[in-house]
């Protein structure tokens, strides 16, 4: 295999599955529509004073996707504690390993204190409240063309 080849392989894989996805997209922005109107679709931007919500008979989708992008922020990475631990693989010899967890664990508390100063809870809230629509938060790359 040539390294043009290999690179151009997931390039082609991309397209693919970008061409794929598309024909989702409408389901996609209706479901915005209706349970979060306000957020304006899938990363276009609403012009001013565009109408959003106007079709909506009652606030059903819009409070169960917010309820469940609670949820999953409550259960999956709760902002008032702690969610993840760094643990000393399997290559690290038993001698090793206290040194290691105590290195690790000051990490971990560097790591939370990061996540406590910064907006990560609002953020993954955010990405929890595409999820529950129907469609998982998509990062623009430099291959969206």
């Amino acid at each position: 295999m040539t390294e043009k080849s290999s690179t151009a392989s997931p390039l082609a894989r991309f397209r693919q599955a970008k061409n794929a996805r598309s024909a989702w997209e409408s389901h996609w922005e209706e479901c915005y529509e209706f349970a979060l109107p306000v957020r304006g679709g899938l990363g276009r931007n609403a012009q001013p004073g565009e109408k959003r919500g106007d079709r909506l008979f009652d606030a059903t989708a819009p409070d169960a996707v917010d309820q469940l992008a609670a949820s999953l922020l409550a259960q999956l990475t709760p902002p008032w504690s702690r969610w993840f631990d760094f643990e000393p693989g399997r290559d690290i010899p038993p001698a090793q390993r206290d040194r290691a967890s105590q290195a690790l664990e000051e990490a971990a508390r560097t790591v939370q204190a990061h996540f406590d100063r910064s907006n990560f809870a609002v953020e993954i809230h955010q990405c929890f409240l595409d999820l529950a629509t129907g469609r998982p938060y998509q990062a623009r790359t430099e291959f969206d063309l």
